[in-house]
């Protein structure tokens, strides 16, 4: 793998373990650069569970047609299915322009076959005069007539029949007894003799034999041979249609991750699959002809010369008019408009649509919309578009500007884009703001952002007051997606310009936003800095709306740092004015403000709450989406932490959170939402939600979630992920989970208030704690711990959420010998001075801390008590890891006592807890219960033959049996990893055995360590 930018070498892959078969060459023409084929785990397992009913009931082979456009990945599947199968292979491709070769396909599928005959074999010889016609050249024609054949017929005087027949007998005698897989691949080039041939062994009795064939659905039209077999067929039998779509943004993440040996940036992946649209064939050109170790340079990478031959290969044989239609639309952007189009080119509609079906038809344009067409392949339009001279883009973006101005046009973004490629500024600048200040009232952050900064890349043409504007626009966008650096940028330049124009509203606005950015960036001081600096400009305002936002920032800043009093006077100052001068669209930013305080303050969180729903109203009707934000995260924290029974409320938030975050374009909030979601997952006890959550979103913190990643792969029992994760996370200096990894420095997570708190260490440590309880690691929870410890000092008092952590990190480590009492001590300590405010969620963890420790020590008597006392007060929603853990250190030390009967309740009470919580807990505490005696849900058939162990799971538990790990099992069957970890649960459960060794064990018992039957 090289990783080294100025290598100047494309990357290399790591060669994939296990694949040792030989396979027709074919299948290797376009192995690929990754070392795993991503994207097509359906489609392979149709194409395995075809095979494994060689042959079909109905005794005739199984059929698959596999479809996709050209460089999607069919090869690679297919290669994918053939190397791991010990079933034979006979493949070959058709190439452009068999179709003159009758029978050309065929004698590619067996010209191995027949290089390896040392004479004529004697079932064949009834065919034998017909069968050297089919193979000539691979056999020479020169025995036709000799012994026996002597008085045979003429050679021309064969019919199609039987050559048919006798191109079938050689196929049948190359499969033998099978089974096979016989792949006949891009049969919309291959010679109408082939695909009869192809037609005639779909319905061939007792052939043992799986047949593939694939196809480029745009290269097939009605009058093509391959149109007319298919439907004759599918009216004999059945077919399986496995079609190959576009790889989607997180296949191509899997993909880039595989190559390169390391994550690309999300941004790196929107660009690289808008460049590609996914298709395979593109992206790993691009990567070859990359010249770096990098991802991250991948967007930037020019097209390399053979990915450009192969679109342009197919444009030189257009007439003149069709290729100037074509240039066209490859100027004018991803998606013209046919009446646009028209306008450009100055034709008329038909002959316009006789050029665009032409060139359907060639698989260059289709139609998306009605009456917009776009380029099946982005990197096609790019091809196109640098055969011509800049002065010819420039004249088509012109005439396509002065189209658009005459027709009254208001797509400000096409305008802009026009107007800047053609050189126009003065209309660049004023489209661009109107287009921007659309998008972002639509939550199109990104793409206001993007066409802001395309009016400002050459500021010294522009006026101050425009400029102003577009800053403001570029400033809101940046800092809604994230881009912190580049939002303070912006706002900085947008004050400046307001102050020399003497607009003191813009000025104050502008002081906000920087200030909204410096918090974010955790810089508390300049956060203060810009906030009293807005102030001071705003009162100079007097009763204007302006003044009123600041005073109600001001609030927002001192609910941040935990000053509830004068966040409420703030903010009723501010309702004050807002009220005096007709200003409601402030009321739902101030409600939120006062309604965090209140439902902070132990008494009044139901009043506090209906403040942040009246703010929730109120932000929705005003379409003010930073205060109906805001509202939702802050009520969700009280719902989900503070008040019992409110579950479904809590939902009902969460989703009117997701849409307006997503809707409205925030994605600085993605890591509330993921936060949020993951935490309702964890309450609701289901592991597979709360993966799909973590893995599902990129957000802002990367480290964190990363961590959130391994913890939850830890769950499953997966080792290397989270050792690897954290192994690197406590080496690191500095915060962190604060750490954005890009380099650039802290960027502290969300916090309470859905803003930024500062760095937070601890959270790496604790987070460290449970992987170490899950994968029994002590050293891992030795550093865990002096992470935590040496940060406890630099946090303020009374934070419930560092409380918290405190107490679930003494629940993960107190039972390593390896972690010291004193630690354990000073943990526990810090915990109590945090616990302040005598919230429910911290008496309940604090009290199963204290649980813990005295198990640890060997007093049962307090441990019970402790661990009743924290269920006893636990009404409110907690995770189900929390409440099964809870309840099997209960058992353990009912069961020290002598109370066996109660202990063996406890422990089925644990095991309730985790029905949809797989893994390694639930596993510990099935164990438990057997021990205990009590009869775990999970266990089934443990006594049984078998155990009810799908062929599969057989494979797996023989390869456990051999003492190979997750990783190991993985790649040796050539499935992910998650799913290794759930064959394991499932084999445990199964067998109603706690671990891998009690399961090796049971697997000699039963005799099932002998290897399997191949498993579908």
């Amino acid at each position: 793998m090289v990783d080294d930018r100025s290598s100047g070498q494309r990357p290399q892959p790591a060669q994939e373990p296990g694949r040792s078969r030989t396979i027709p060459a074919m299948l290797h023409g376009r192995a690929g650069l990754s070392p795993i084929m991503v994207g097509r785990e359906a489609e392979l397992a149709a194409l395995r569970a075809l095979l494994g009913r060689v042959p079909g009931d109905d005794g005739l082979p199984p059929v698959a047609v596999v479809g996709g456009e050209a460089g999607v990945g069919k090869t690679r599947l297919l290669r994918e299915l053939c190397e791991t199968t010990d079933a034979r292979v006979l493949a070959a491709q058709a190439q452009e322009g068999d179709a003159a070769r009758p029978f050309a396909l065929l004698r590619a599928v067996l010209a191995s076959t027949v290089a390896a005959w040392e004479a004529f074999p004697d079932e064949l010889r009834a065919r034998e005069h017909a069968i050297r016609h089919v193979l000539h050249p691979l056999l020479s024609l020169a025995p036709h007539h000799a012994g026996d054949h002597a008085a045979e017929a003429p050679d021309e005087q064969h019919s199609a029949e039987e050559f048919a027949l006798a191109a079938a007998a050689l196929l049948q005698h190359a499969v033998g007894e099978g089974p096979a897989v016989v792949v006949l691949e891009d049969l919309h080039w291959a010679d109408a003799e082939s695909i009869a041939l192809w037609e005639r062994l779909t319905v061939s009795p007792g052939l043992p034999a799986l047949l593939v064939a694939t196809f480029r659905p745009e290269h097939v039209d009605r009058r093509h041979a391959l149109a007319r077999a298919l439907p004759e067929i599918e009216r004999q039998r059945s077919v399986a249609h496995v079609p190959v779509d576009r790889l989607t943004p997180e296949a191509l993440t899997e993909l880039l991750a595989a190559v390169y040996g390391k994550p690309a940036t999300a941004t790196t992946v929107q660009t690289l699959h808008a460049r590609t649209l996914g298709n395979a064939f593109f992206v790993e050109e691009l990567i070859a002809g990359s010249g770096t170790g990098d991802p991250d340079d991948l967007p930037g990478a020019e097209l390399p010369w053979n990915a450009a031959e192969a679109v342009l290969r197919r444009v030189d044989e257009l007439d003149a008019e069709t290729r100037a239609v074509l240039d066209a639309a490859a100027v004018l952007g991803p998606r013209v408009d046919f009446e646009l189009l028209a306008a450009v080119i100055g034709v008329g509609e038909r002959d316009l649509l006789a050029h665009l079906h032409e060139l359907e038809r060639r698989g260059l344009v289709t139609e998306g919309a009605a009456d917009v067409f776009g380029f099946r392949h982005a990197l096609a339009r790019e091809a196109i578009s640098s055969q011509l001279f800049d002065r010819e883009r420039r004249r088509l973006h012109d005439a396509a500007l002065a189209a658009l101005e005459d027709g009254g046009s208001d797509d400000y973004v096409a305008l802009a884009q026009h107007a800047a490629a053609a050189g126009r500024r003065d209309a660049l600048a004023r489209f661009a703001g109107q287009g921007a200040r659309r998008l972002l009232a639509e939550g199109a952050s990104g793409e206001a952002l993007r066409l802001a900064e395309l009016a400002l890349a050459d500021p010294d043409e522009l006026a101050s007051d425009r400029e102003a504007s577009l800053r403001e626009h570029a400033a809101q966008a940046a800092w809604r997606v994230g881009a912190l650096e580049v939002a303070g940028h912006h706002a900085e330049v947008w004050r400046a310009r307001a102050a020399e124009q003497g607009d003191l509203a813009g000025e104050a606005r502008a002081l906000r936003q920087l200030a909204s950015v410096r918090w974010f960036e955790a810089d508390t001081q300049a956060h203060w800095e810009a906030l009293e600096a807005a102030l001071e400009v705003a009162r100079q305002l007097g009763d204007h709306p302006e003044h009123a936002w600041c005073l109600a920032y001001r609030s927002q800043r001192h609910g941040l740092t935990g000053e509830g009093e004068e966040a409420v006077r703030w903010a009723d100052a501010a309702l004050e004015l807002a009220e005096r001068i007709g200003s409601e669209e402030i009321v739902p930013f101030t409600l939120v403000n006062k309604g965090i305080v209140l439902t902070d303050t132990p008494g009044r969180e139901e009043e506090g709450l209906d403040l942040l729903d009246r703010a929730r109203r109120e932000a929705q009707r005003l379409d003010q989406p930073h205060a109906l934000i805001r509202a939702c995260h802050n009520a969700l924290v009280c719902l989900l932490h503070e008040m019992p029974g409110r579950l479904d409320e809590a939902r009902r938030v969460l989703a009117l959170n997701v849409d307006a975050t997503r809707r409205y374009g925030h994605d600085i909030f993605a890591f509330d939402l993921v936060d949020q979601e993951s935490q309702l997952a964890a309450v609701e006890g289901d592991l597979d939600q709360a993966e799909r959550v973590v893995s599902g979103r990129p957000t802002r913190y990367p480290v964190l979630t990363a961590q959130n990643r391994a913890v939850l792969a830890a769950e499953r029992g997966e080792a290397e992920p989270a050792r690897s994760t954290f192994s690197a996370a406590l080496e690191a200096d500095g915060p962190g989970v604060g750490d954005r990894g890009d380099g650039s420095g802290p960027s502290p997570p969300i916090g309470r208030d859905g803003t930024a708190r500062g760095g937070s260490p601890v959270v790496t440590g604790f987070l460290g704690a449970v992987a170490a309880h899950l994968l029994d690691d002590p050293e891992l929870a030795r550093r865990s711990v002096a992470r935590v410890l040496a940060h406890v000092s630099e946090r303020p008092p009374g934070n419930r959420g560092f409380a918290g952590h405190l107490c679930d990190t003494i629940l993960n480590v107190a039972r390593f010998d390896e972690v010291g009492d004193d630690q354990l001590e000073e943990l526990h300590r810090a915990a109590l001075a945090e616990h302040q405010t005598n919230r429910l969620p911290e008496v309940a963890r604090l009290a199963d801390a204290e649980a813990a420790l005295a198990e640890r020590r060997g007093d049962h008597a307090t441990a019970v008590v402790r661990a009743r006392d924290a269920l006893a007060r636990s009404d409110l929603p907690l995770a189900v890891t929390w409440y099964a853990e809870a309840r099997a250190r209960l058992a353990r030390a009912l069961a020290a006592l002598g109370e066996r009967e109660q202990a063996q309740a406890e422990a089925q009470a644990a095991l309730a807890h985790l029905e949809r919580w797989p893994g390694v807990r639930r596993e510990r505490i099935a164990a438990l219960a057997r021990r205990l005696g009590a009869a775990s849900p999970h266990e089934g058939r443990g006594t049984d033959e078998g155990a009810g162990l799908t062929a599969r799971e057989r494979e797996v538990l023989r390869l456990i049996a051999q003492g190979h790990s997750n990783r190991e099992i993985a790649e040796r069957l050539f499935i992910a990893r998650k799913t290794a970890a759930v064959h394991v649960s499932n084999i445990l459960r199964k067998t109603g055995t706690a671990s891998r060794t009690e399961a090796a064990a049971w697997a000699h018992a039963h005799r099932l360590t002998e290897p399997s039957e191949p498993a579908g």
